[in-house]
């Protein structure tokens, strides 16, 4: 309908026009040479000239009329096709130049706030990490730690003698002299360092994780070895545990006393009584993992075979020390509490046979 319209007025305005200078010309010719003539040619050229300009003027509004309308019909489609986001539009909506300082300020406290947020925001933790972290910590404490010597070396990694940093510098003084090498100072402690790269790569995740549980709940009793604190960074796992002076049964002592294999005897079996009375069998009793306190008795340690099973159940995994290990278990059969008896028996000999 726009376009006839203005097709229709156009018409009309080209008639006029052509009419005008029509009868400009008769007039033109039927006129003389006279001064009036002339002024009235002059006159009649420049209603005709004017009429051009007009007709141009008038074309070009009808250009810029046409013009608006198209802008006015992609303004309707763009806010058609603007309401499937709606919400998107609604955050770059156009805002009056009144606003645009408020608007600003909200826009600088909006990103303070997000860098906050940022600060606040913790990072994810490695995968390694993940994996331990229902058991071990993610604070170290190697930095309140000195170590003095490696005491020894296992499947999974080593175990160092360390003494708190605060202990030592306290006693410096006091610990100095060769005599007293058995006597054990303040803040001293065993940490043993397991690498999570071979723990993973041989899928003894849920093994590490029942010897700190095992060791933590059955820790208390006076022959094992207490767990003190446990915690991981990247690539280790640390675990310490009360630092036993005179090491391991065979080292300190060549040649036992029947009333020493006795007291010995009674010992051990007193703690393999407790981990079987709490659902725990231990697997691994050799001489290597019972160690001398400083009034020589002893402790057990090193959990990383001992498993959750209740008297009377059997397992079937076959693990240990061969020379230590009950028949059952080398033949692949079913085996409970027993096998640690068989363990024991083993060690009695040895201290007999001194071999």
């Amino acid at each position: 309908m726009g376009n006839a319209k203005s097709r229709h007025k156009l018409s009309v305005a080209n008639e006029n026009s052509a009419n005008v200078i029509s009868n400009c010309k008769r007039i033109q010719k039927t006129a003389g040479g006279r001064p009036e003539e002339q002024k009235f040619r002059k006159s009649t050229t420049t209603i005709a000239s004017a009429a051009k300009y007009n007709k141009t003027q008038y074309q070009h509004s009808l250009a810029a009329d046409d013009g608006q309308q198209q802008q006015q019909r992609r303004l309707k489609q763009s806010s058609v096709w603007s309401l499937g986001s709606l919400n998107w539009n609604l955050s770059f909506s156009g805002r009056n130049s009144l606003k645009q300082q408020h608007h600003r300020s909200i826009r600088r406290s909006s990103f303070t706030a997000i860098q906050q947020r940022r600060s606040k925001t913790q990072w994810h933790k490695p995968l390694t990490n993940t994996i331990f972290s229902t058991h071990f910590k993610d604070t170290s404490r190697n930095k309140e730690l000195h170590i003095e010597q490696l005491v020894a070396k296992g499947a999974y990694g080593v175990v160092f003698k360390v003494i708190d940093k605060e202990h030592r510098n306290r006693n410096k003084k006091q610990y100095i002299d060769n005599n007293i090498d058995d006597v054990l100072p303040n803040g001293t402690y065993a940490l043993k360092v397991l690498k999570k790269s071979k723990i993973i790569a041989e899928s003894s995740v849920q093994q590490i994780k029942n010897e700190v549980d095992i060791q933590k709940v059955c820790g208390h009793y006076p022959f094992i070895v207490r767990q003190i604190d446990i915690w991981q960074n990247r690539h280790n796992l640390h675990i310490l545990s009360e630092y036993v002076p005179n090491g391991e049964l065979f080292s300190k002592i060549c040649t036992f006393s029947l009333d020493l294999i006795r007291l010995y005897l009674a010992e051990i079996a007193l703690a393999l009584d407790f981990l079987h009375n709490a659902g725990i069998i231990y697997r691994d009793a050799k001489s290597e993992n019972i160690l001398l306190t400083r009034d020589y008795h002893l402790k057990l340690t090193d959990f990383g075979l001992s498993k959750w099973l209740k008297l009377g159940f059997t397992t079937k995994t076959m693990c240990g020390t061969l020379q230590y290990m009950a028949p059952e278990i080398l033949q692949g059969l079913p085996y409970g509490h027993s096998a640690d008896w068989w363990s024991l028996g083993v060690i009695v000999c040895q201290m007999f046979m001194d071999k």
